[in-house]
């Protein structure tokens, strides 16, 4: 993960809120702690290596880092 976000360029990063984390189950989040490649490997799915701006994300495919296909269908801003 360091070495992906040392490099050069852009990067959008979609952070799960804490409701998304509240819904799994606290042995798997200790797991996934103790677990560093799974846990980068969830991560990178939660990082698009361009910047974008809210406005021209709604409803928009993407690739992540982790060679996620994603789609956005709703911007919260906070």
């Amino acid at each position: 993960m360091t070495q992906l976000l040392n490099s050069t360029g852009s990067f959008t990063i979609f952070a799960p809120t804490d409701d998304a984390f509240d819904q799994l189950p606290r042995q798997a989040v200790n797991e996934l702690i103790d677990d560093t490649k799974a846990l980068e490997n969830i991560l990178t799915k939660h990082v698009v290596t361009r910047s974008l701006l809210s406005p021209s994300l709604t409803f928009v495919d993407l690739v992540t880092a982790g060679k996620a296909k994603i789609k956005v269908s709703k911007v919260k801003i906070l």
